[in-house]
């Protein structure tokens, strides 16, 4: 929700490239908002949370993490079923994407998915 609403703020700044790590979803972006008709009033791009999700993980493996959950599949919103945030889990070790994948099957309310093994 934050990228949608300050994306032409992160174009301004730096503080993204910083977060994480790259200014690499700039040209992304960029490349996305060609799909668009522009606005003067400010930047809209429909893909760019996708986009800087994808960076992101591709970051977070770069460095070592590989078990990255897909961060778009785990999403939360709000009552009026607008996106919040997405969950992300990283992992250098199996094991903790073993025990991940374990506990995201119990869902907010202690209810247990049936699973198919």
């Amino acid at each position: 929700m934050d990228i949608n609403r300050n994306l032409e703020r992160y174009f301004e700044s730096n503080h993204l490239d910083e977060a994480i790590g790259t200014d690499s979803w700039r040209d992304e972006i960029r490349k996305e908002l060609q799909r668009y008709p522009p606005s003067q009033e400010d930047v809209r791009c429909p893909g760019a949370t996708k986009i800087i999700l994808s960076v992101f993980q591709e970051q977070l493996r770069s460095i070592g993490y590989s078990y990255v959950t897909a961060a778009d599949k785990i999403s939360f919103k709000n009552s009026k079923k607008s996106q919040l945030y997405f969950l992300l889990f990283a992992s250098k070790h199996e094991k903790g994407h073993e025990f991940w994948n374990k506990i995201k099957v119990i869902n907010p309310s202690g209810q247990r998915q049936i699973t198919f093994e």
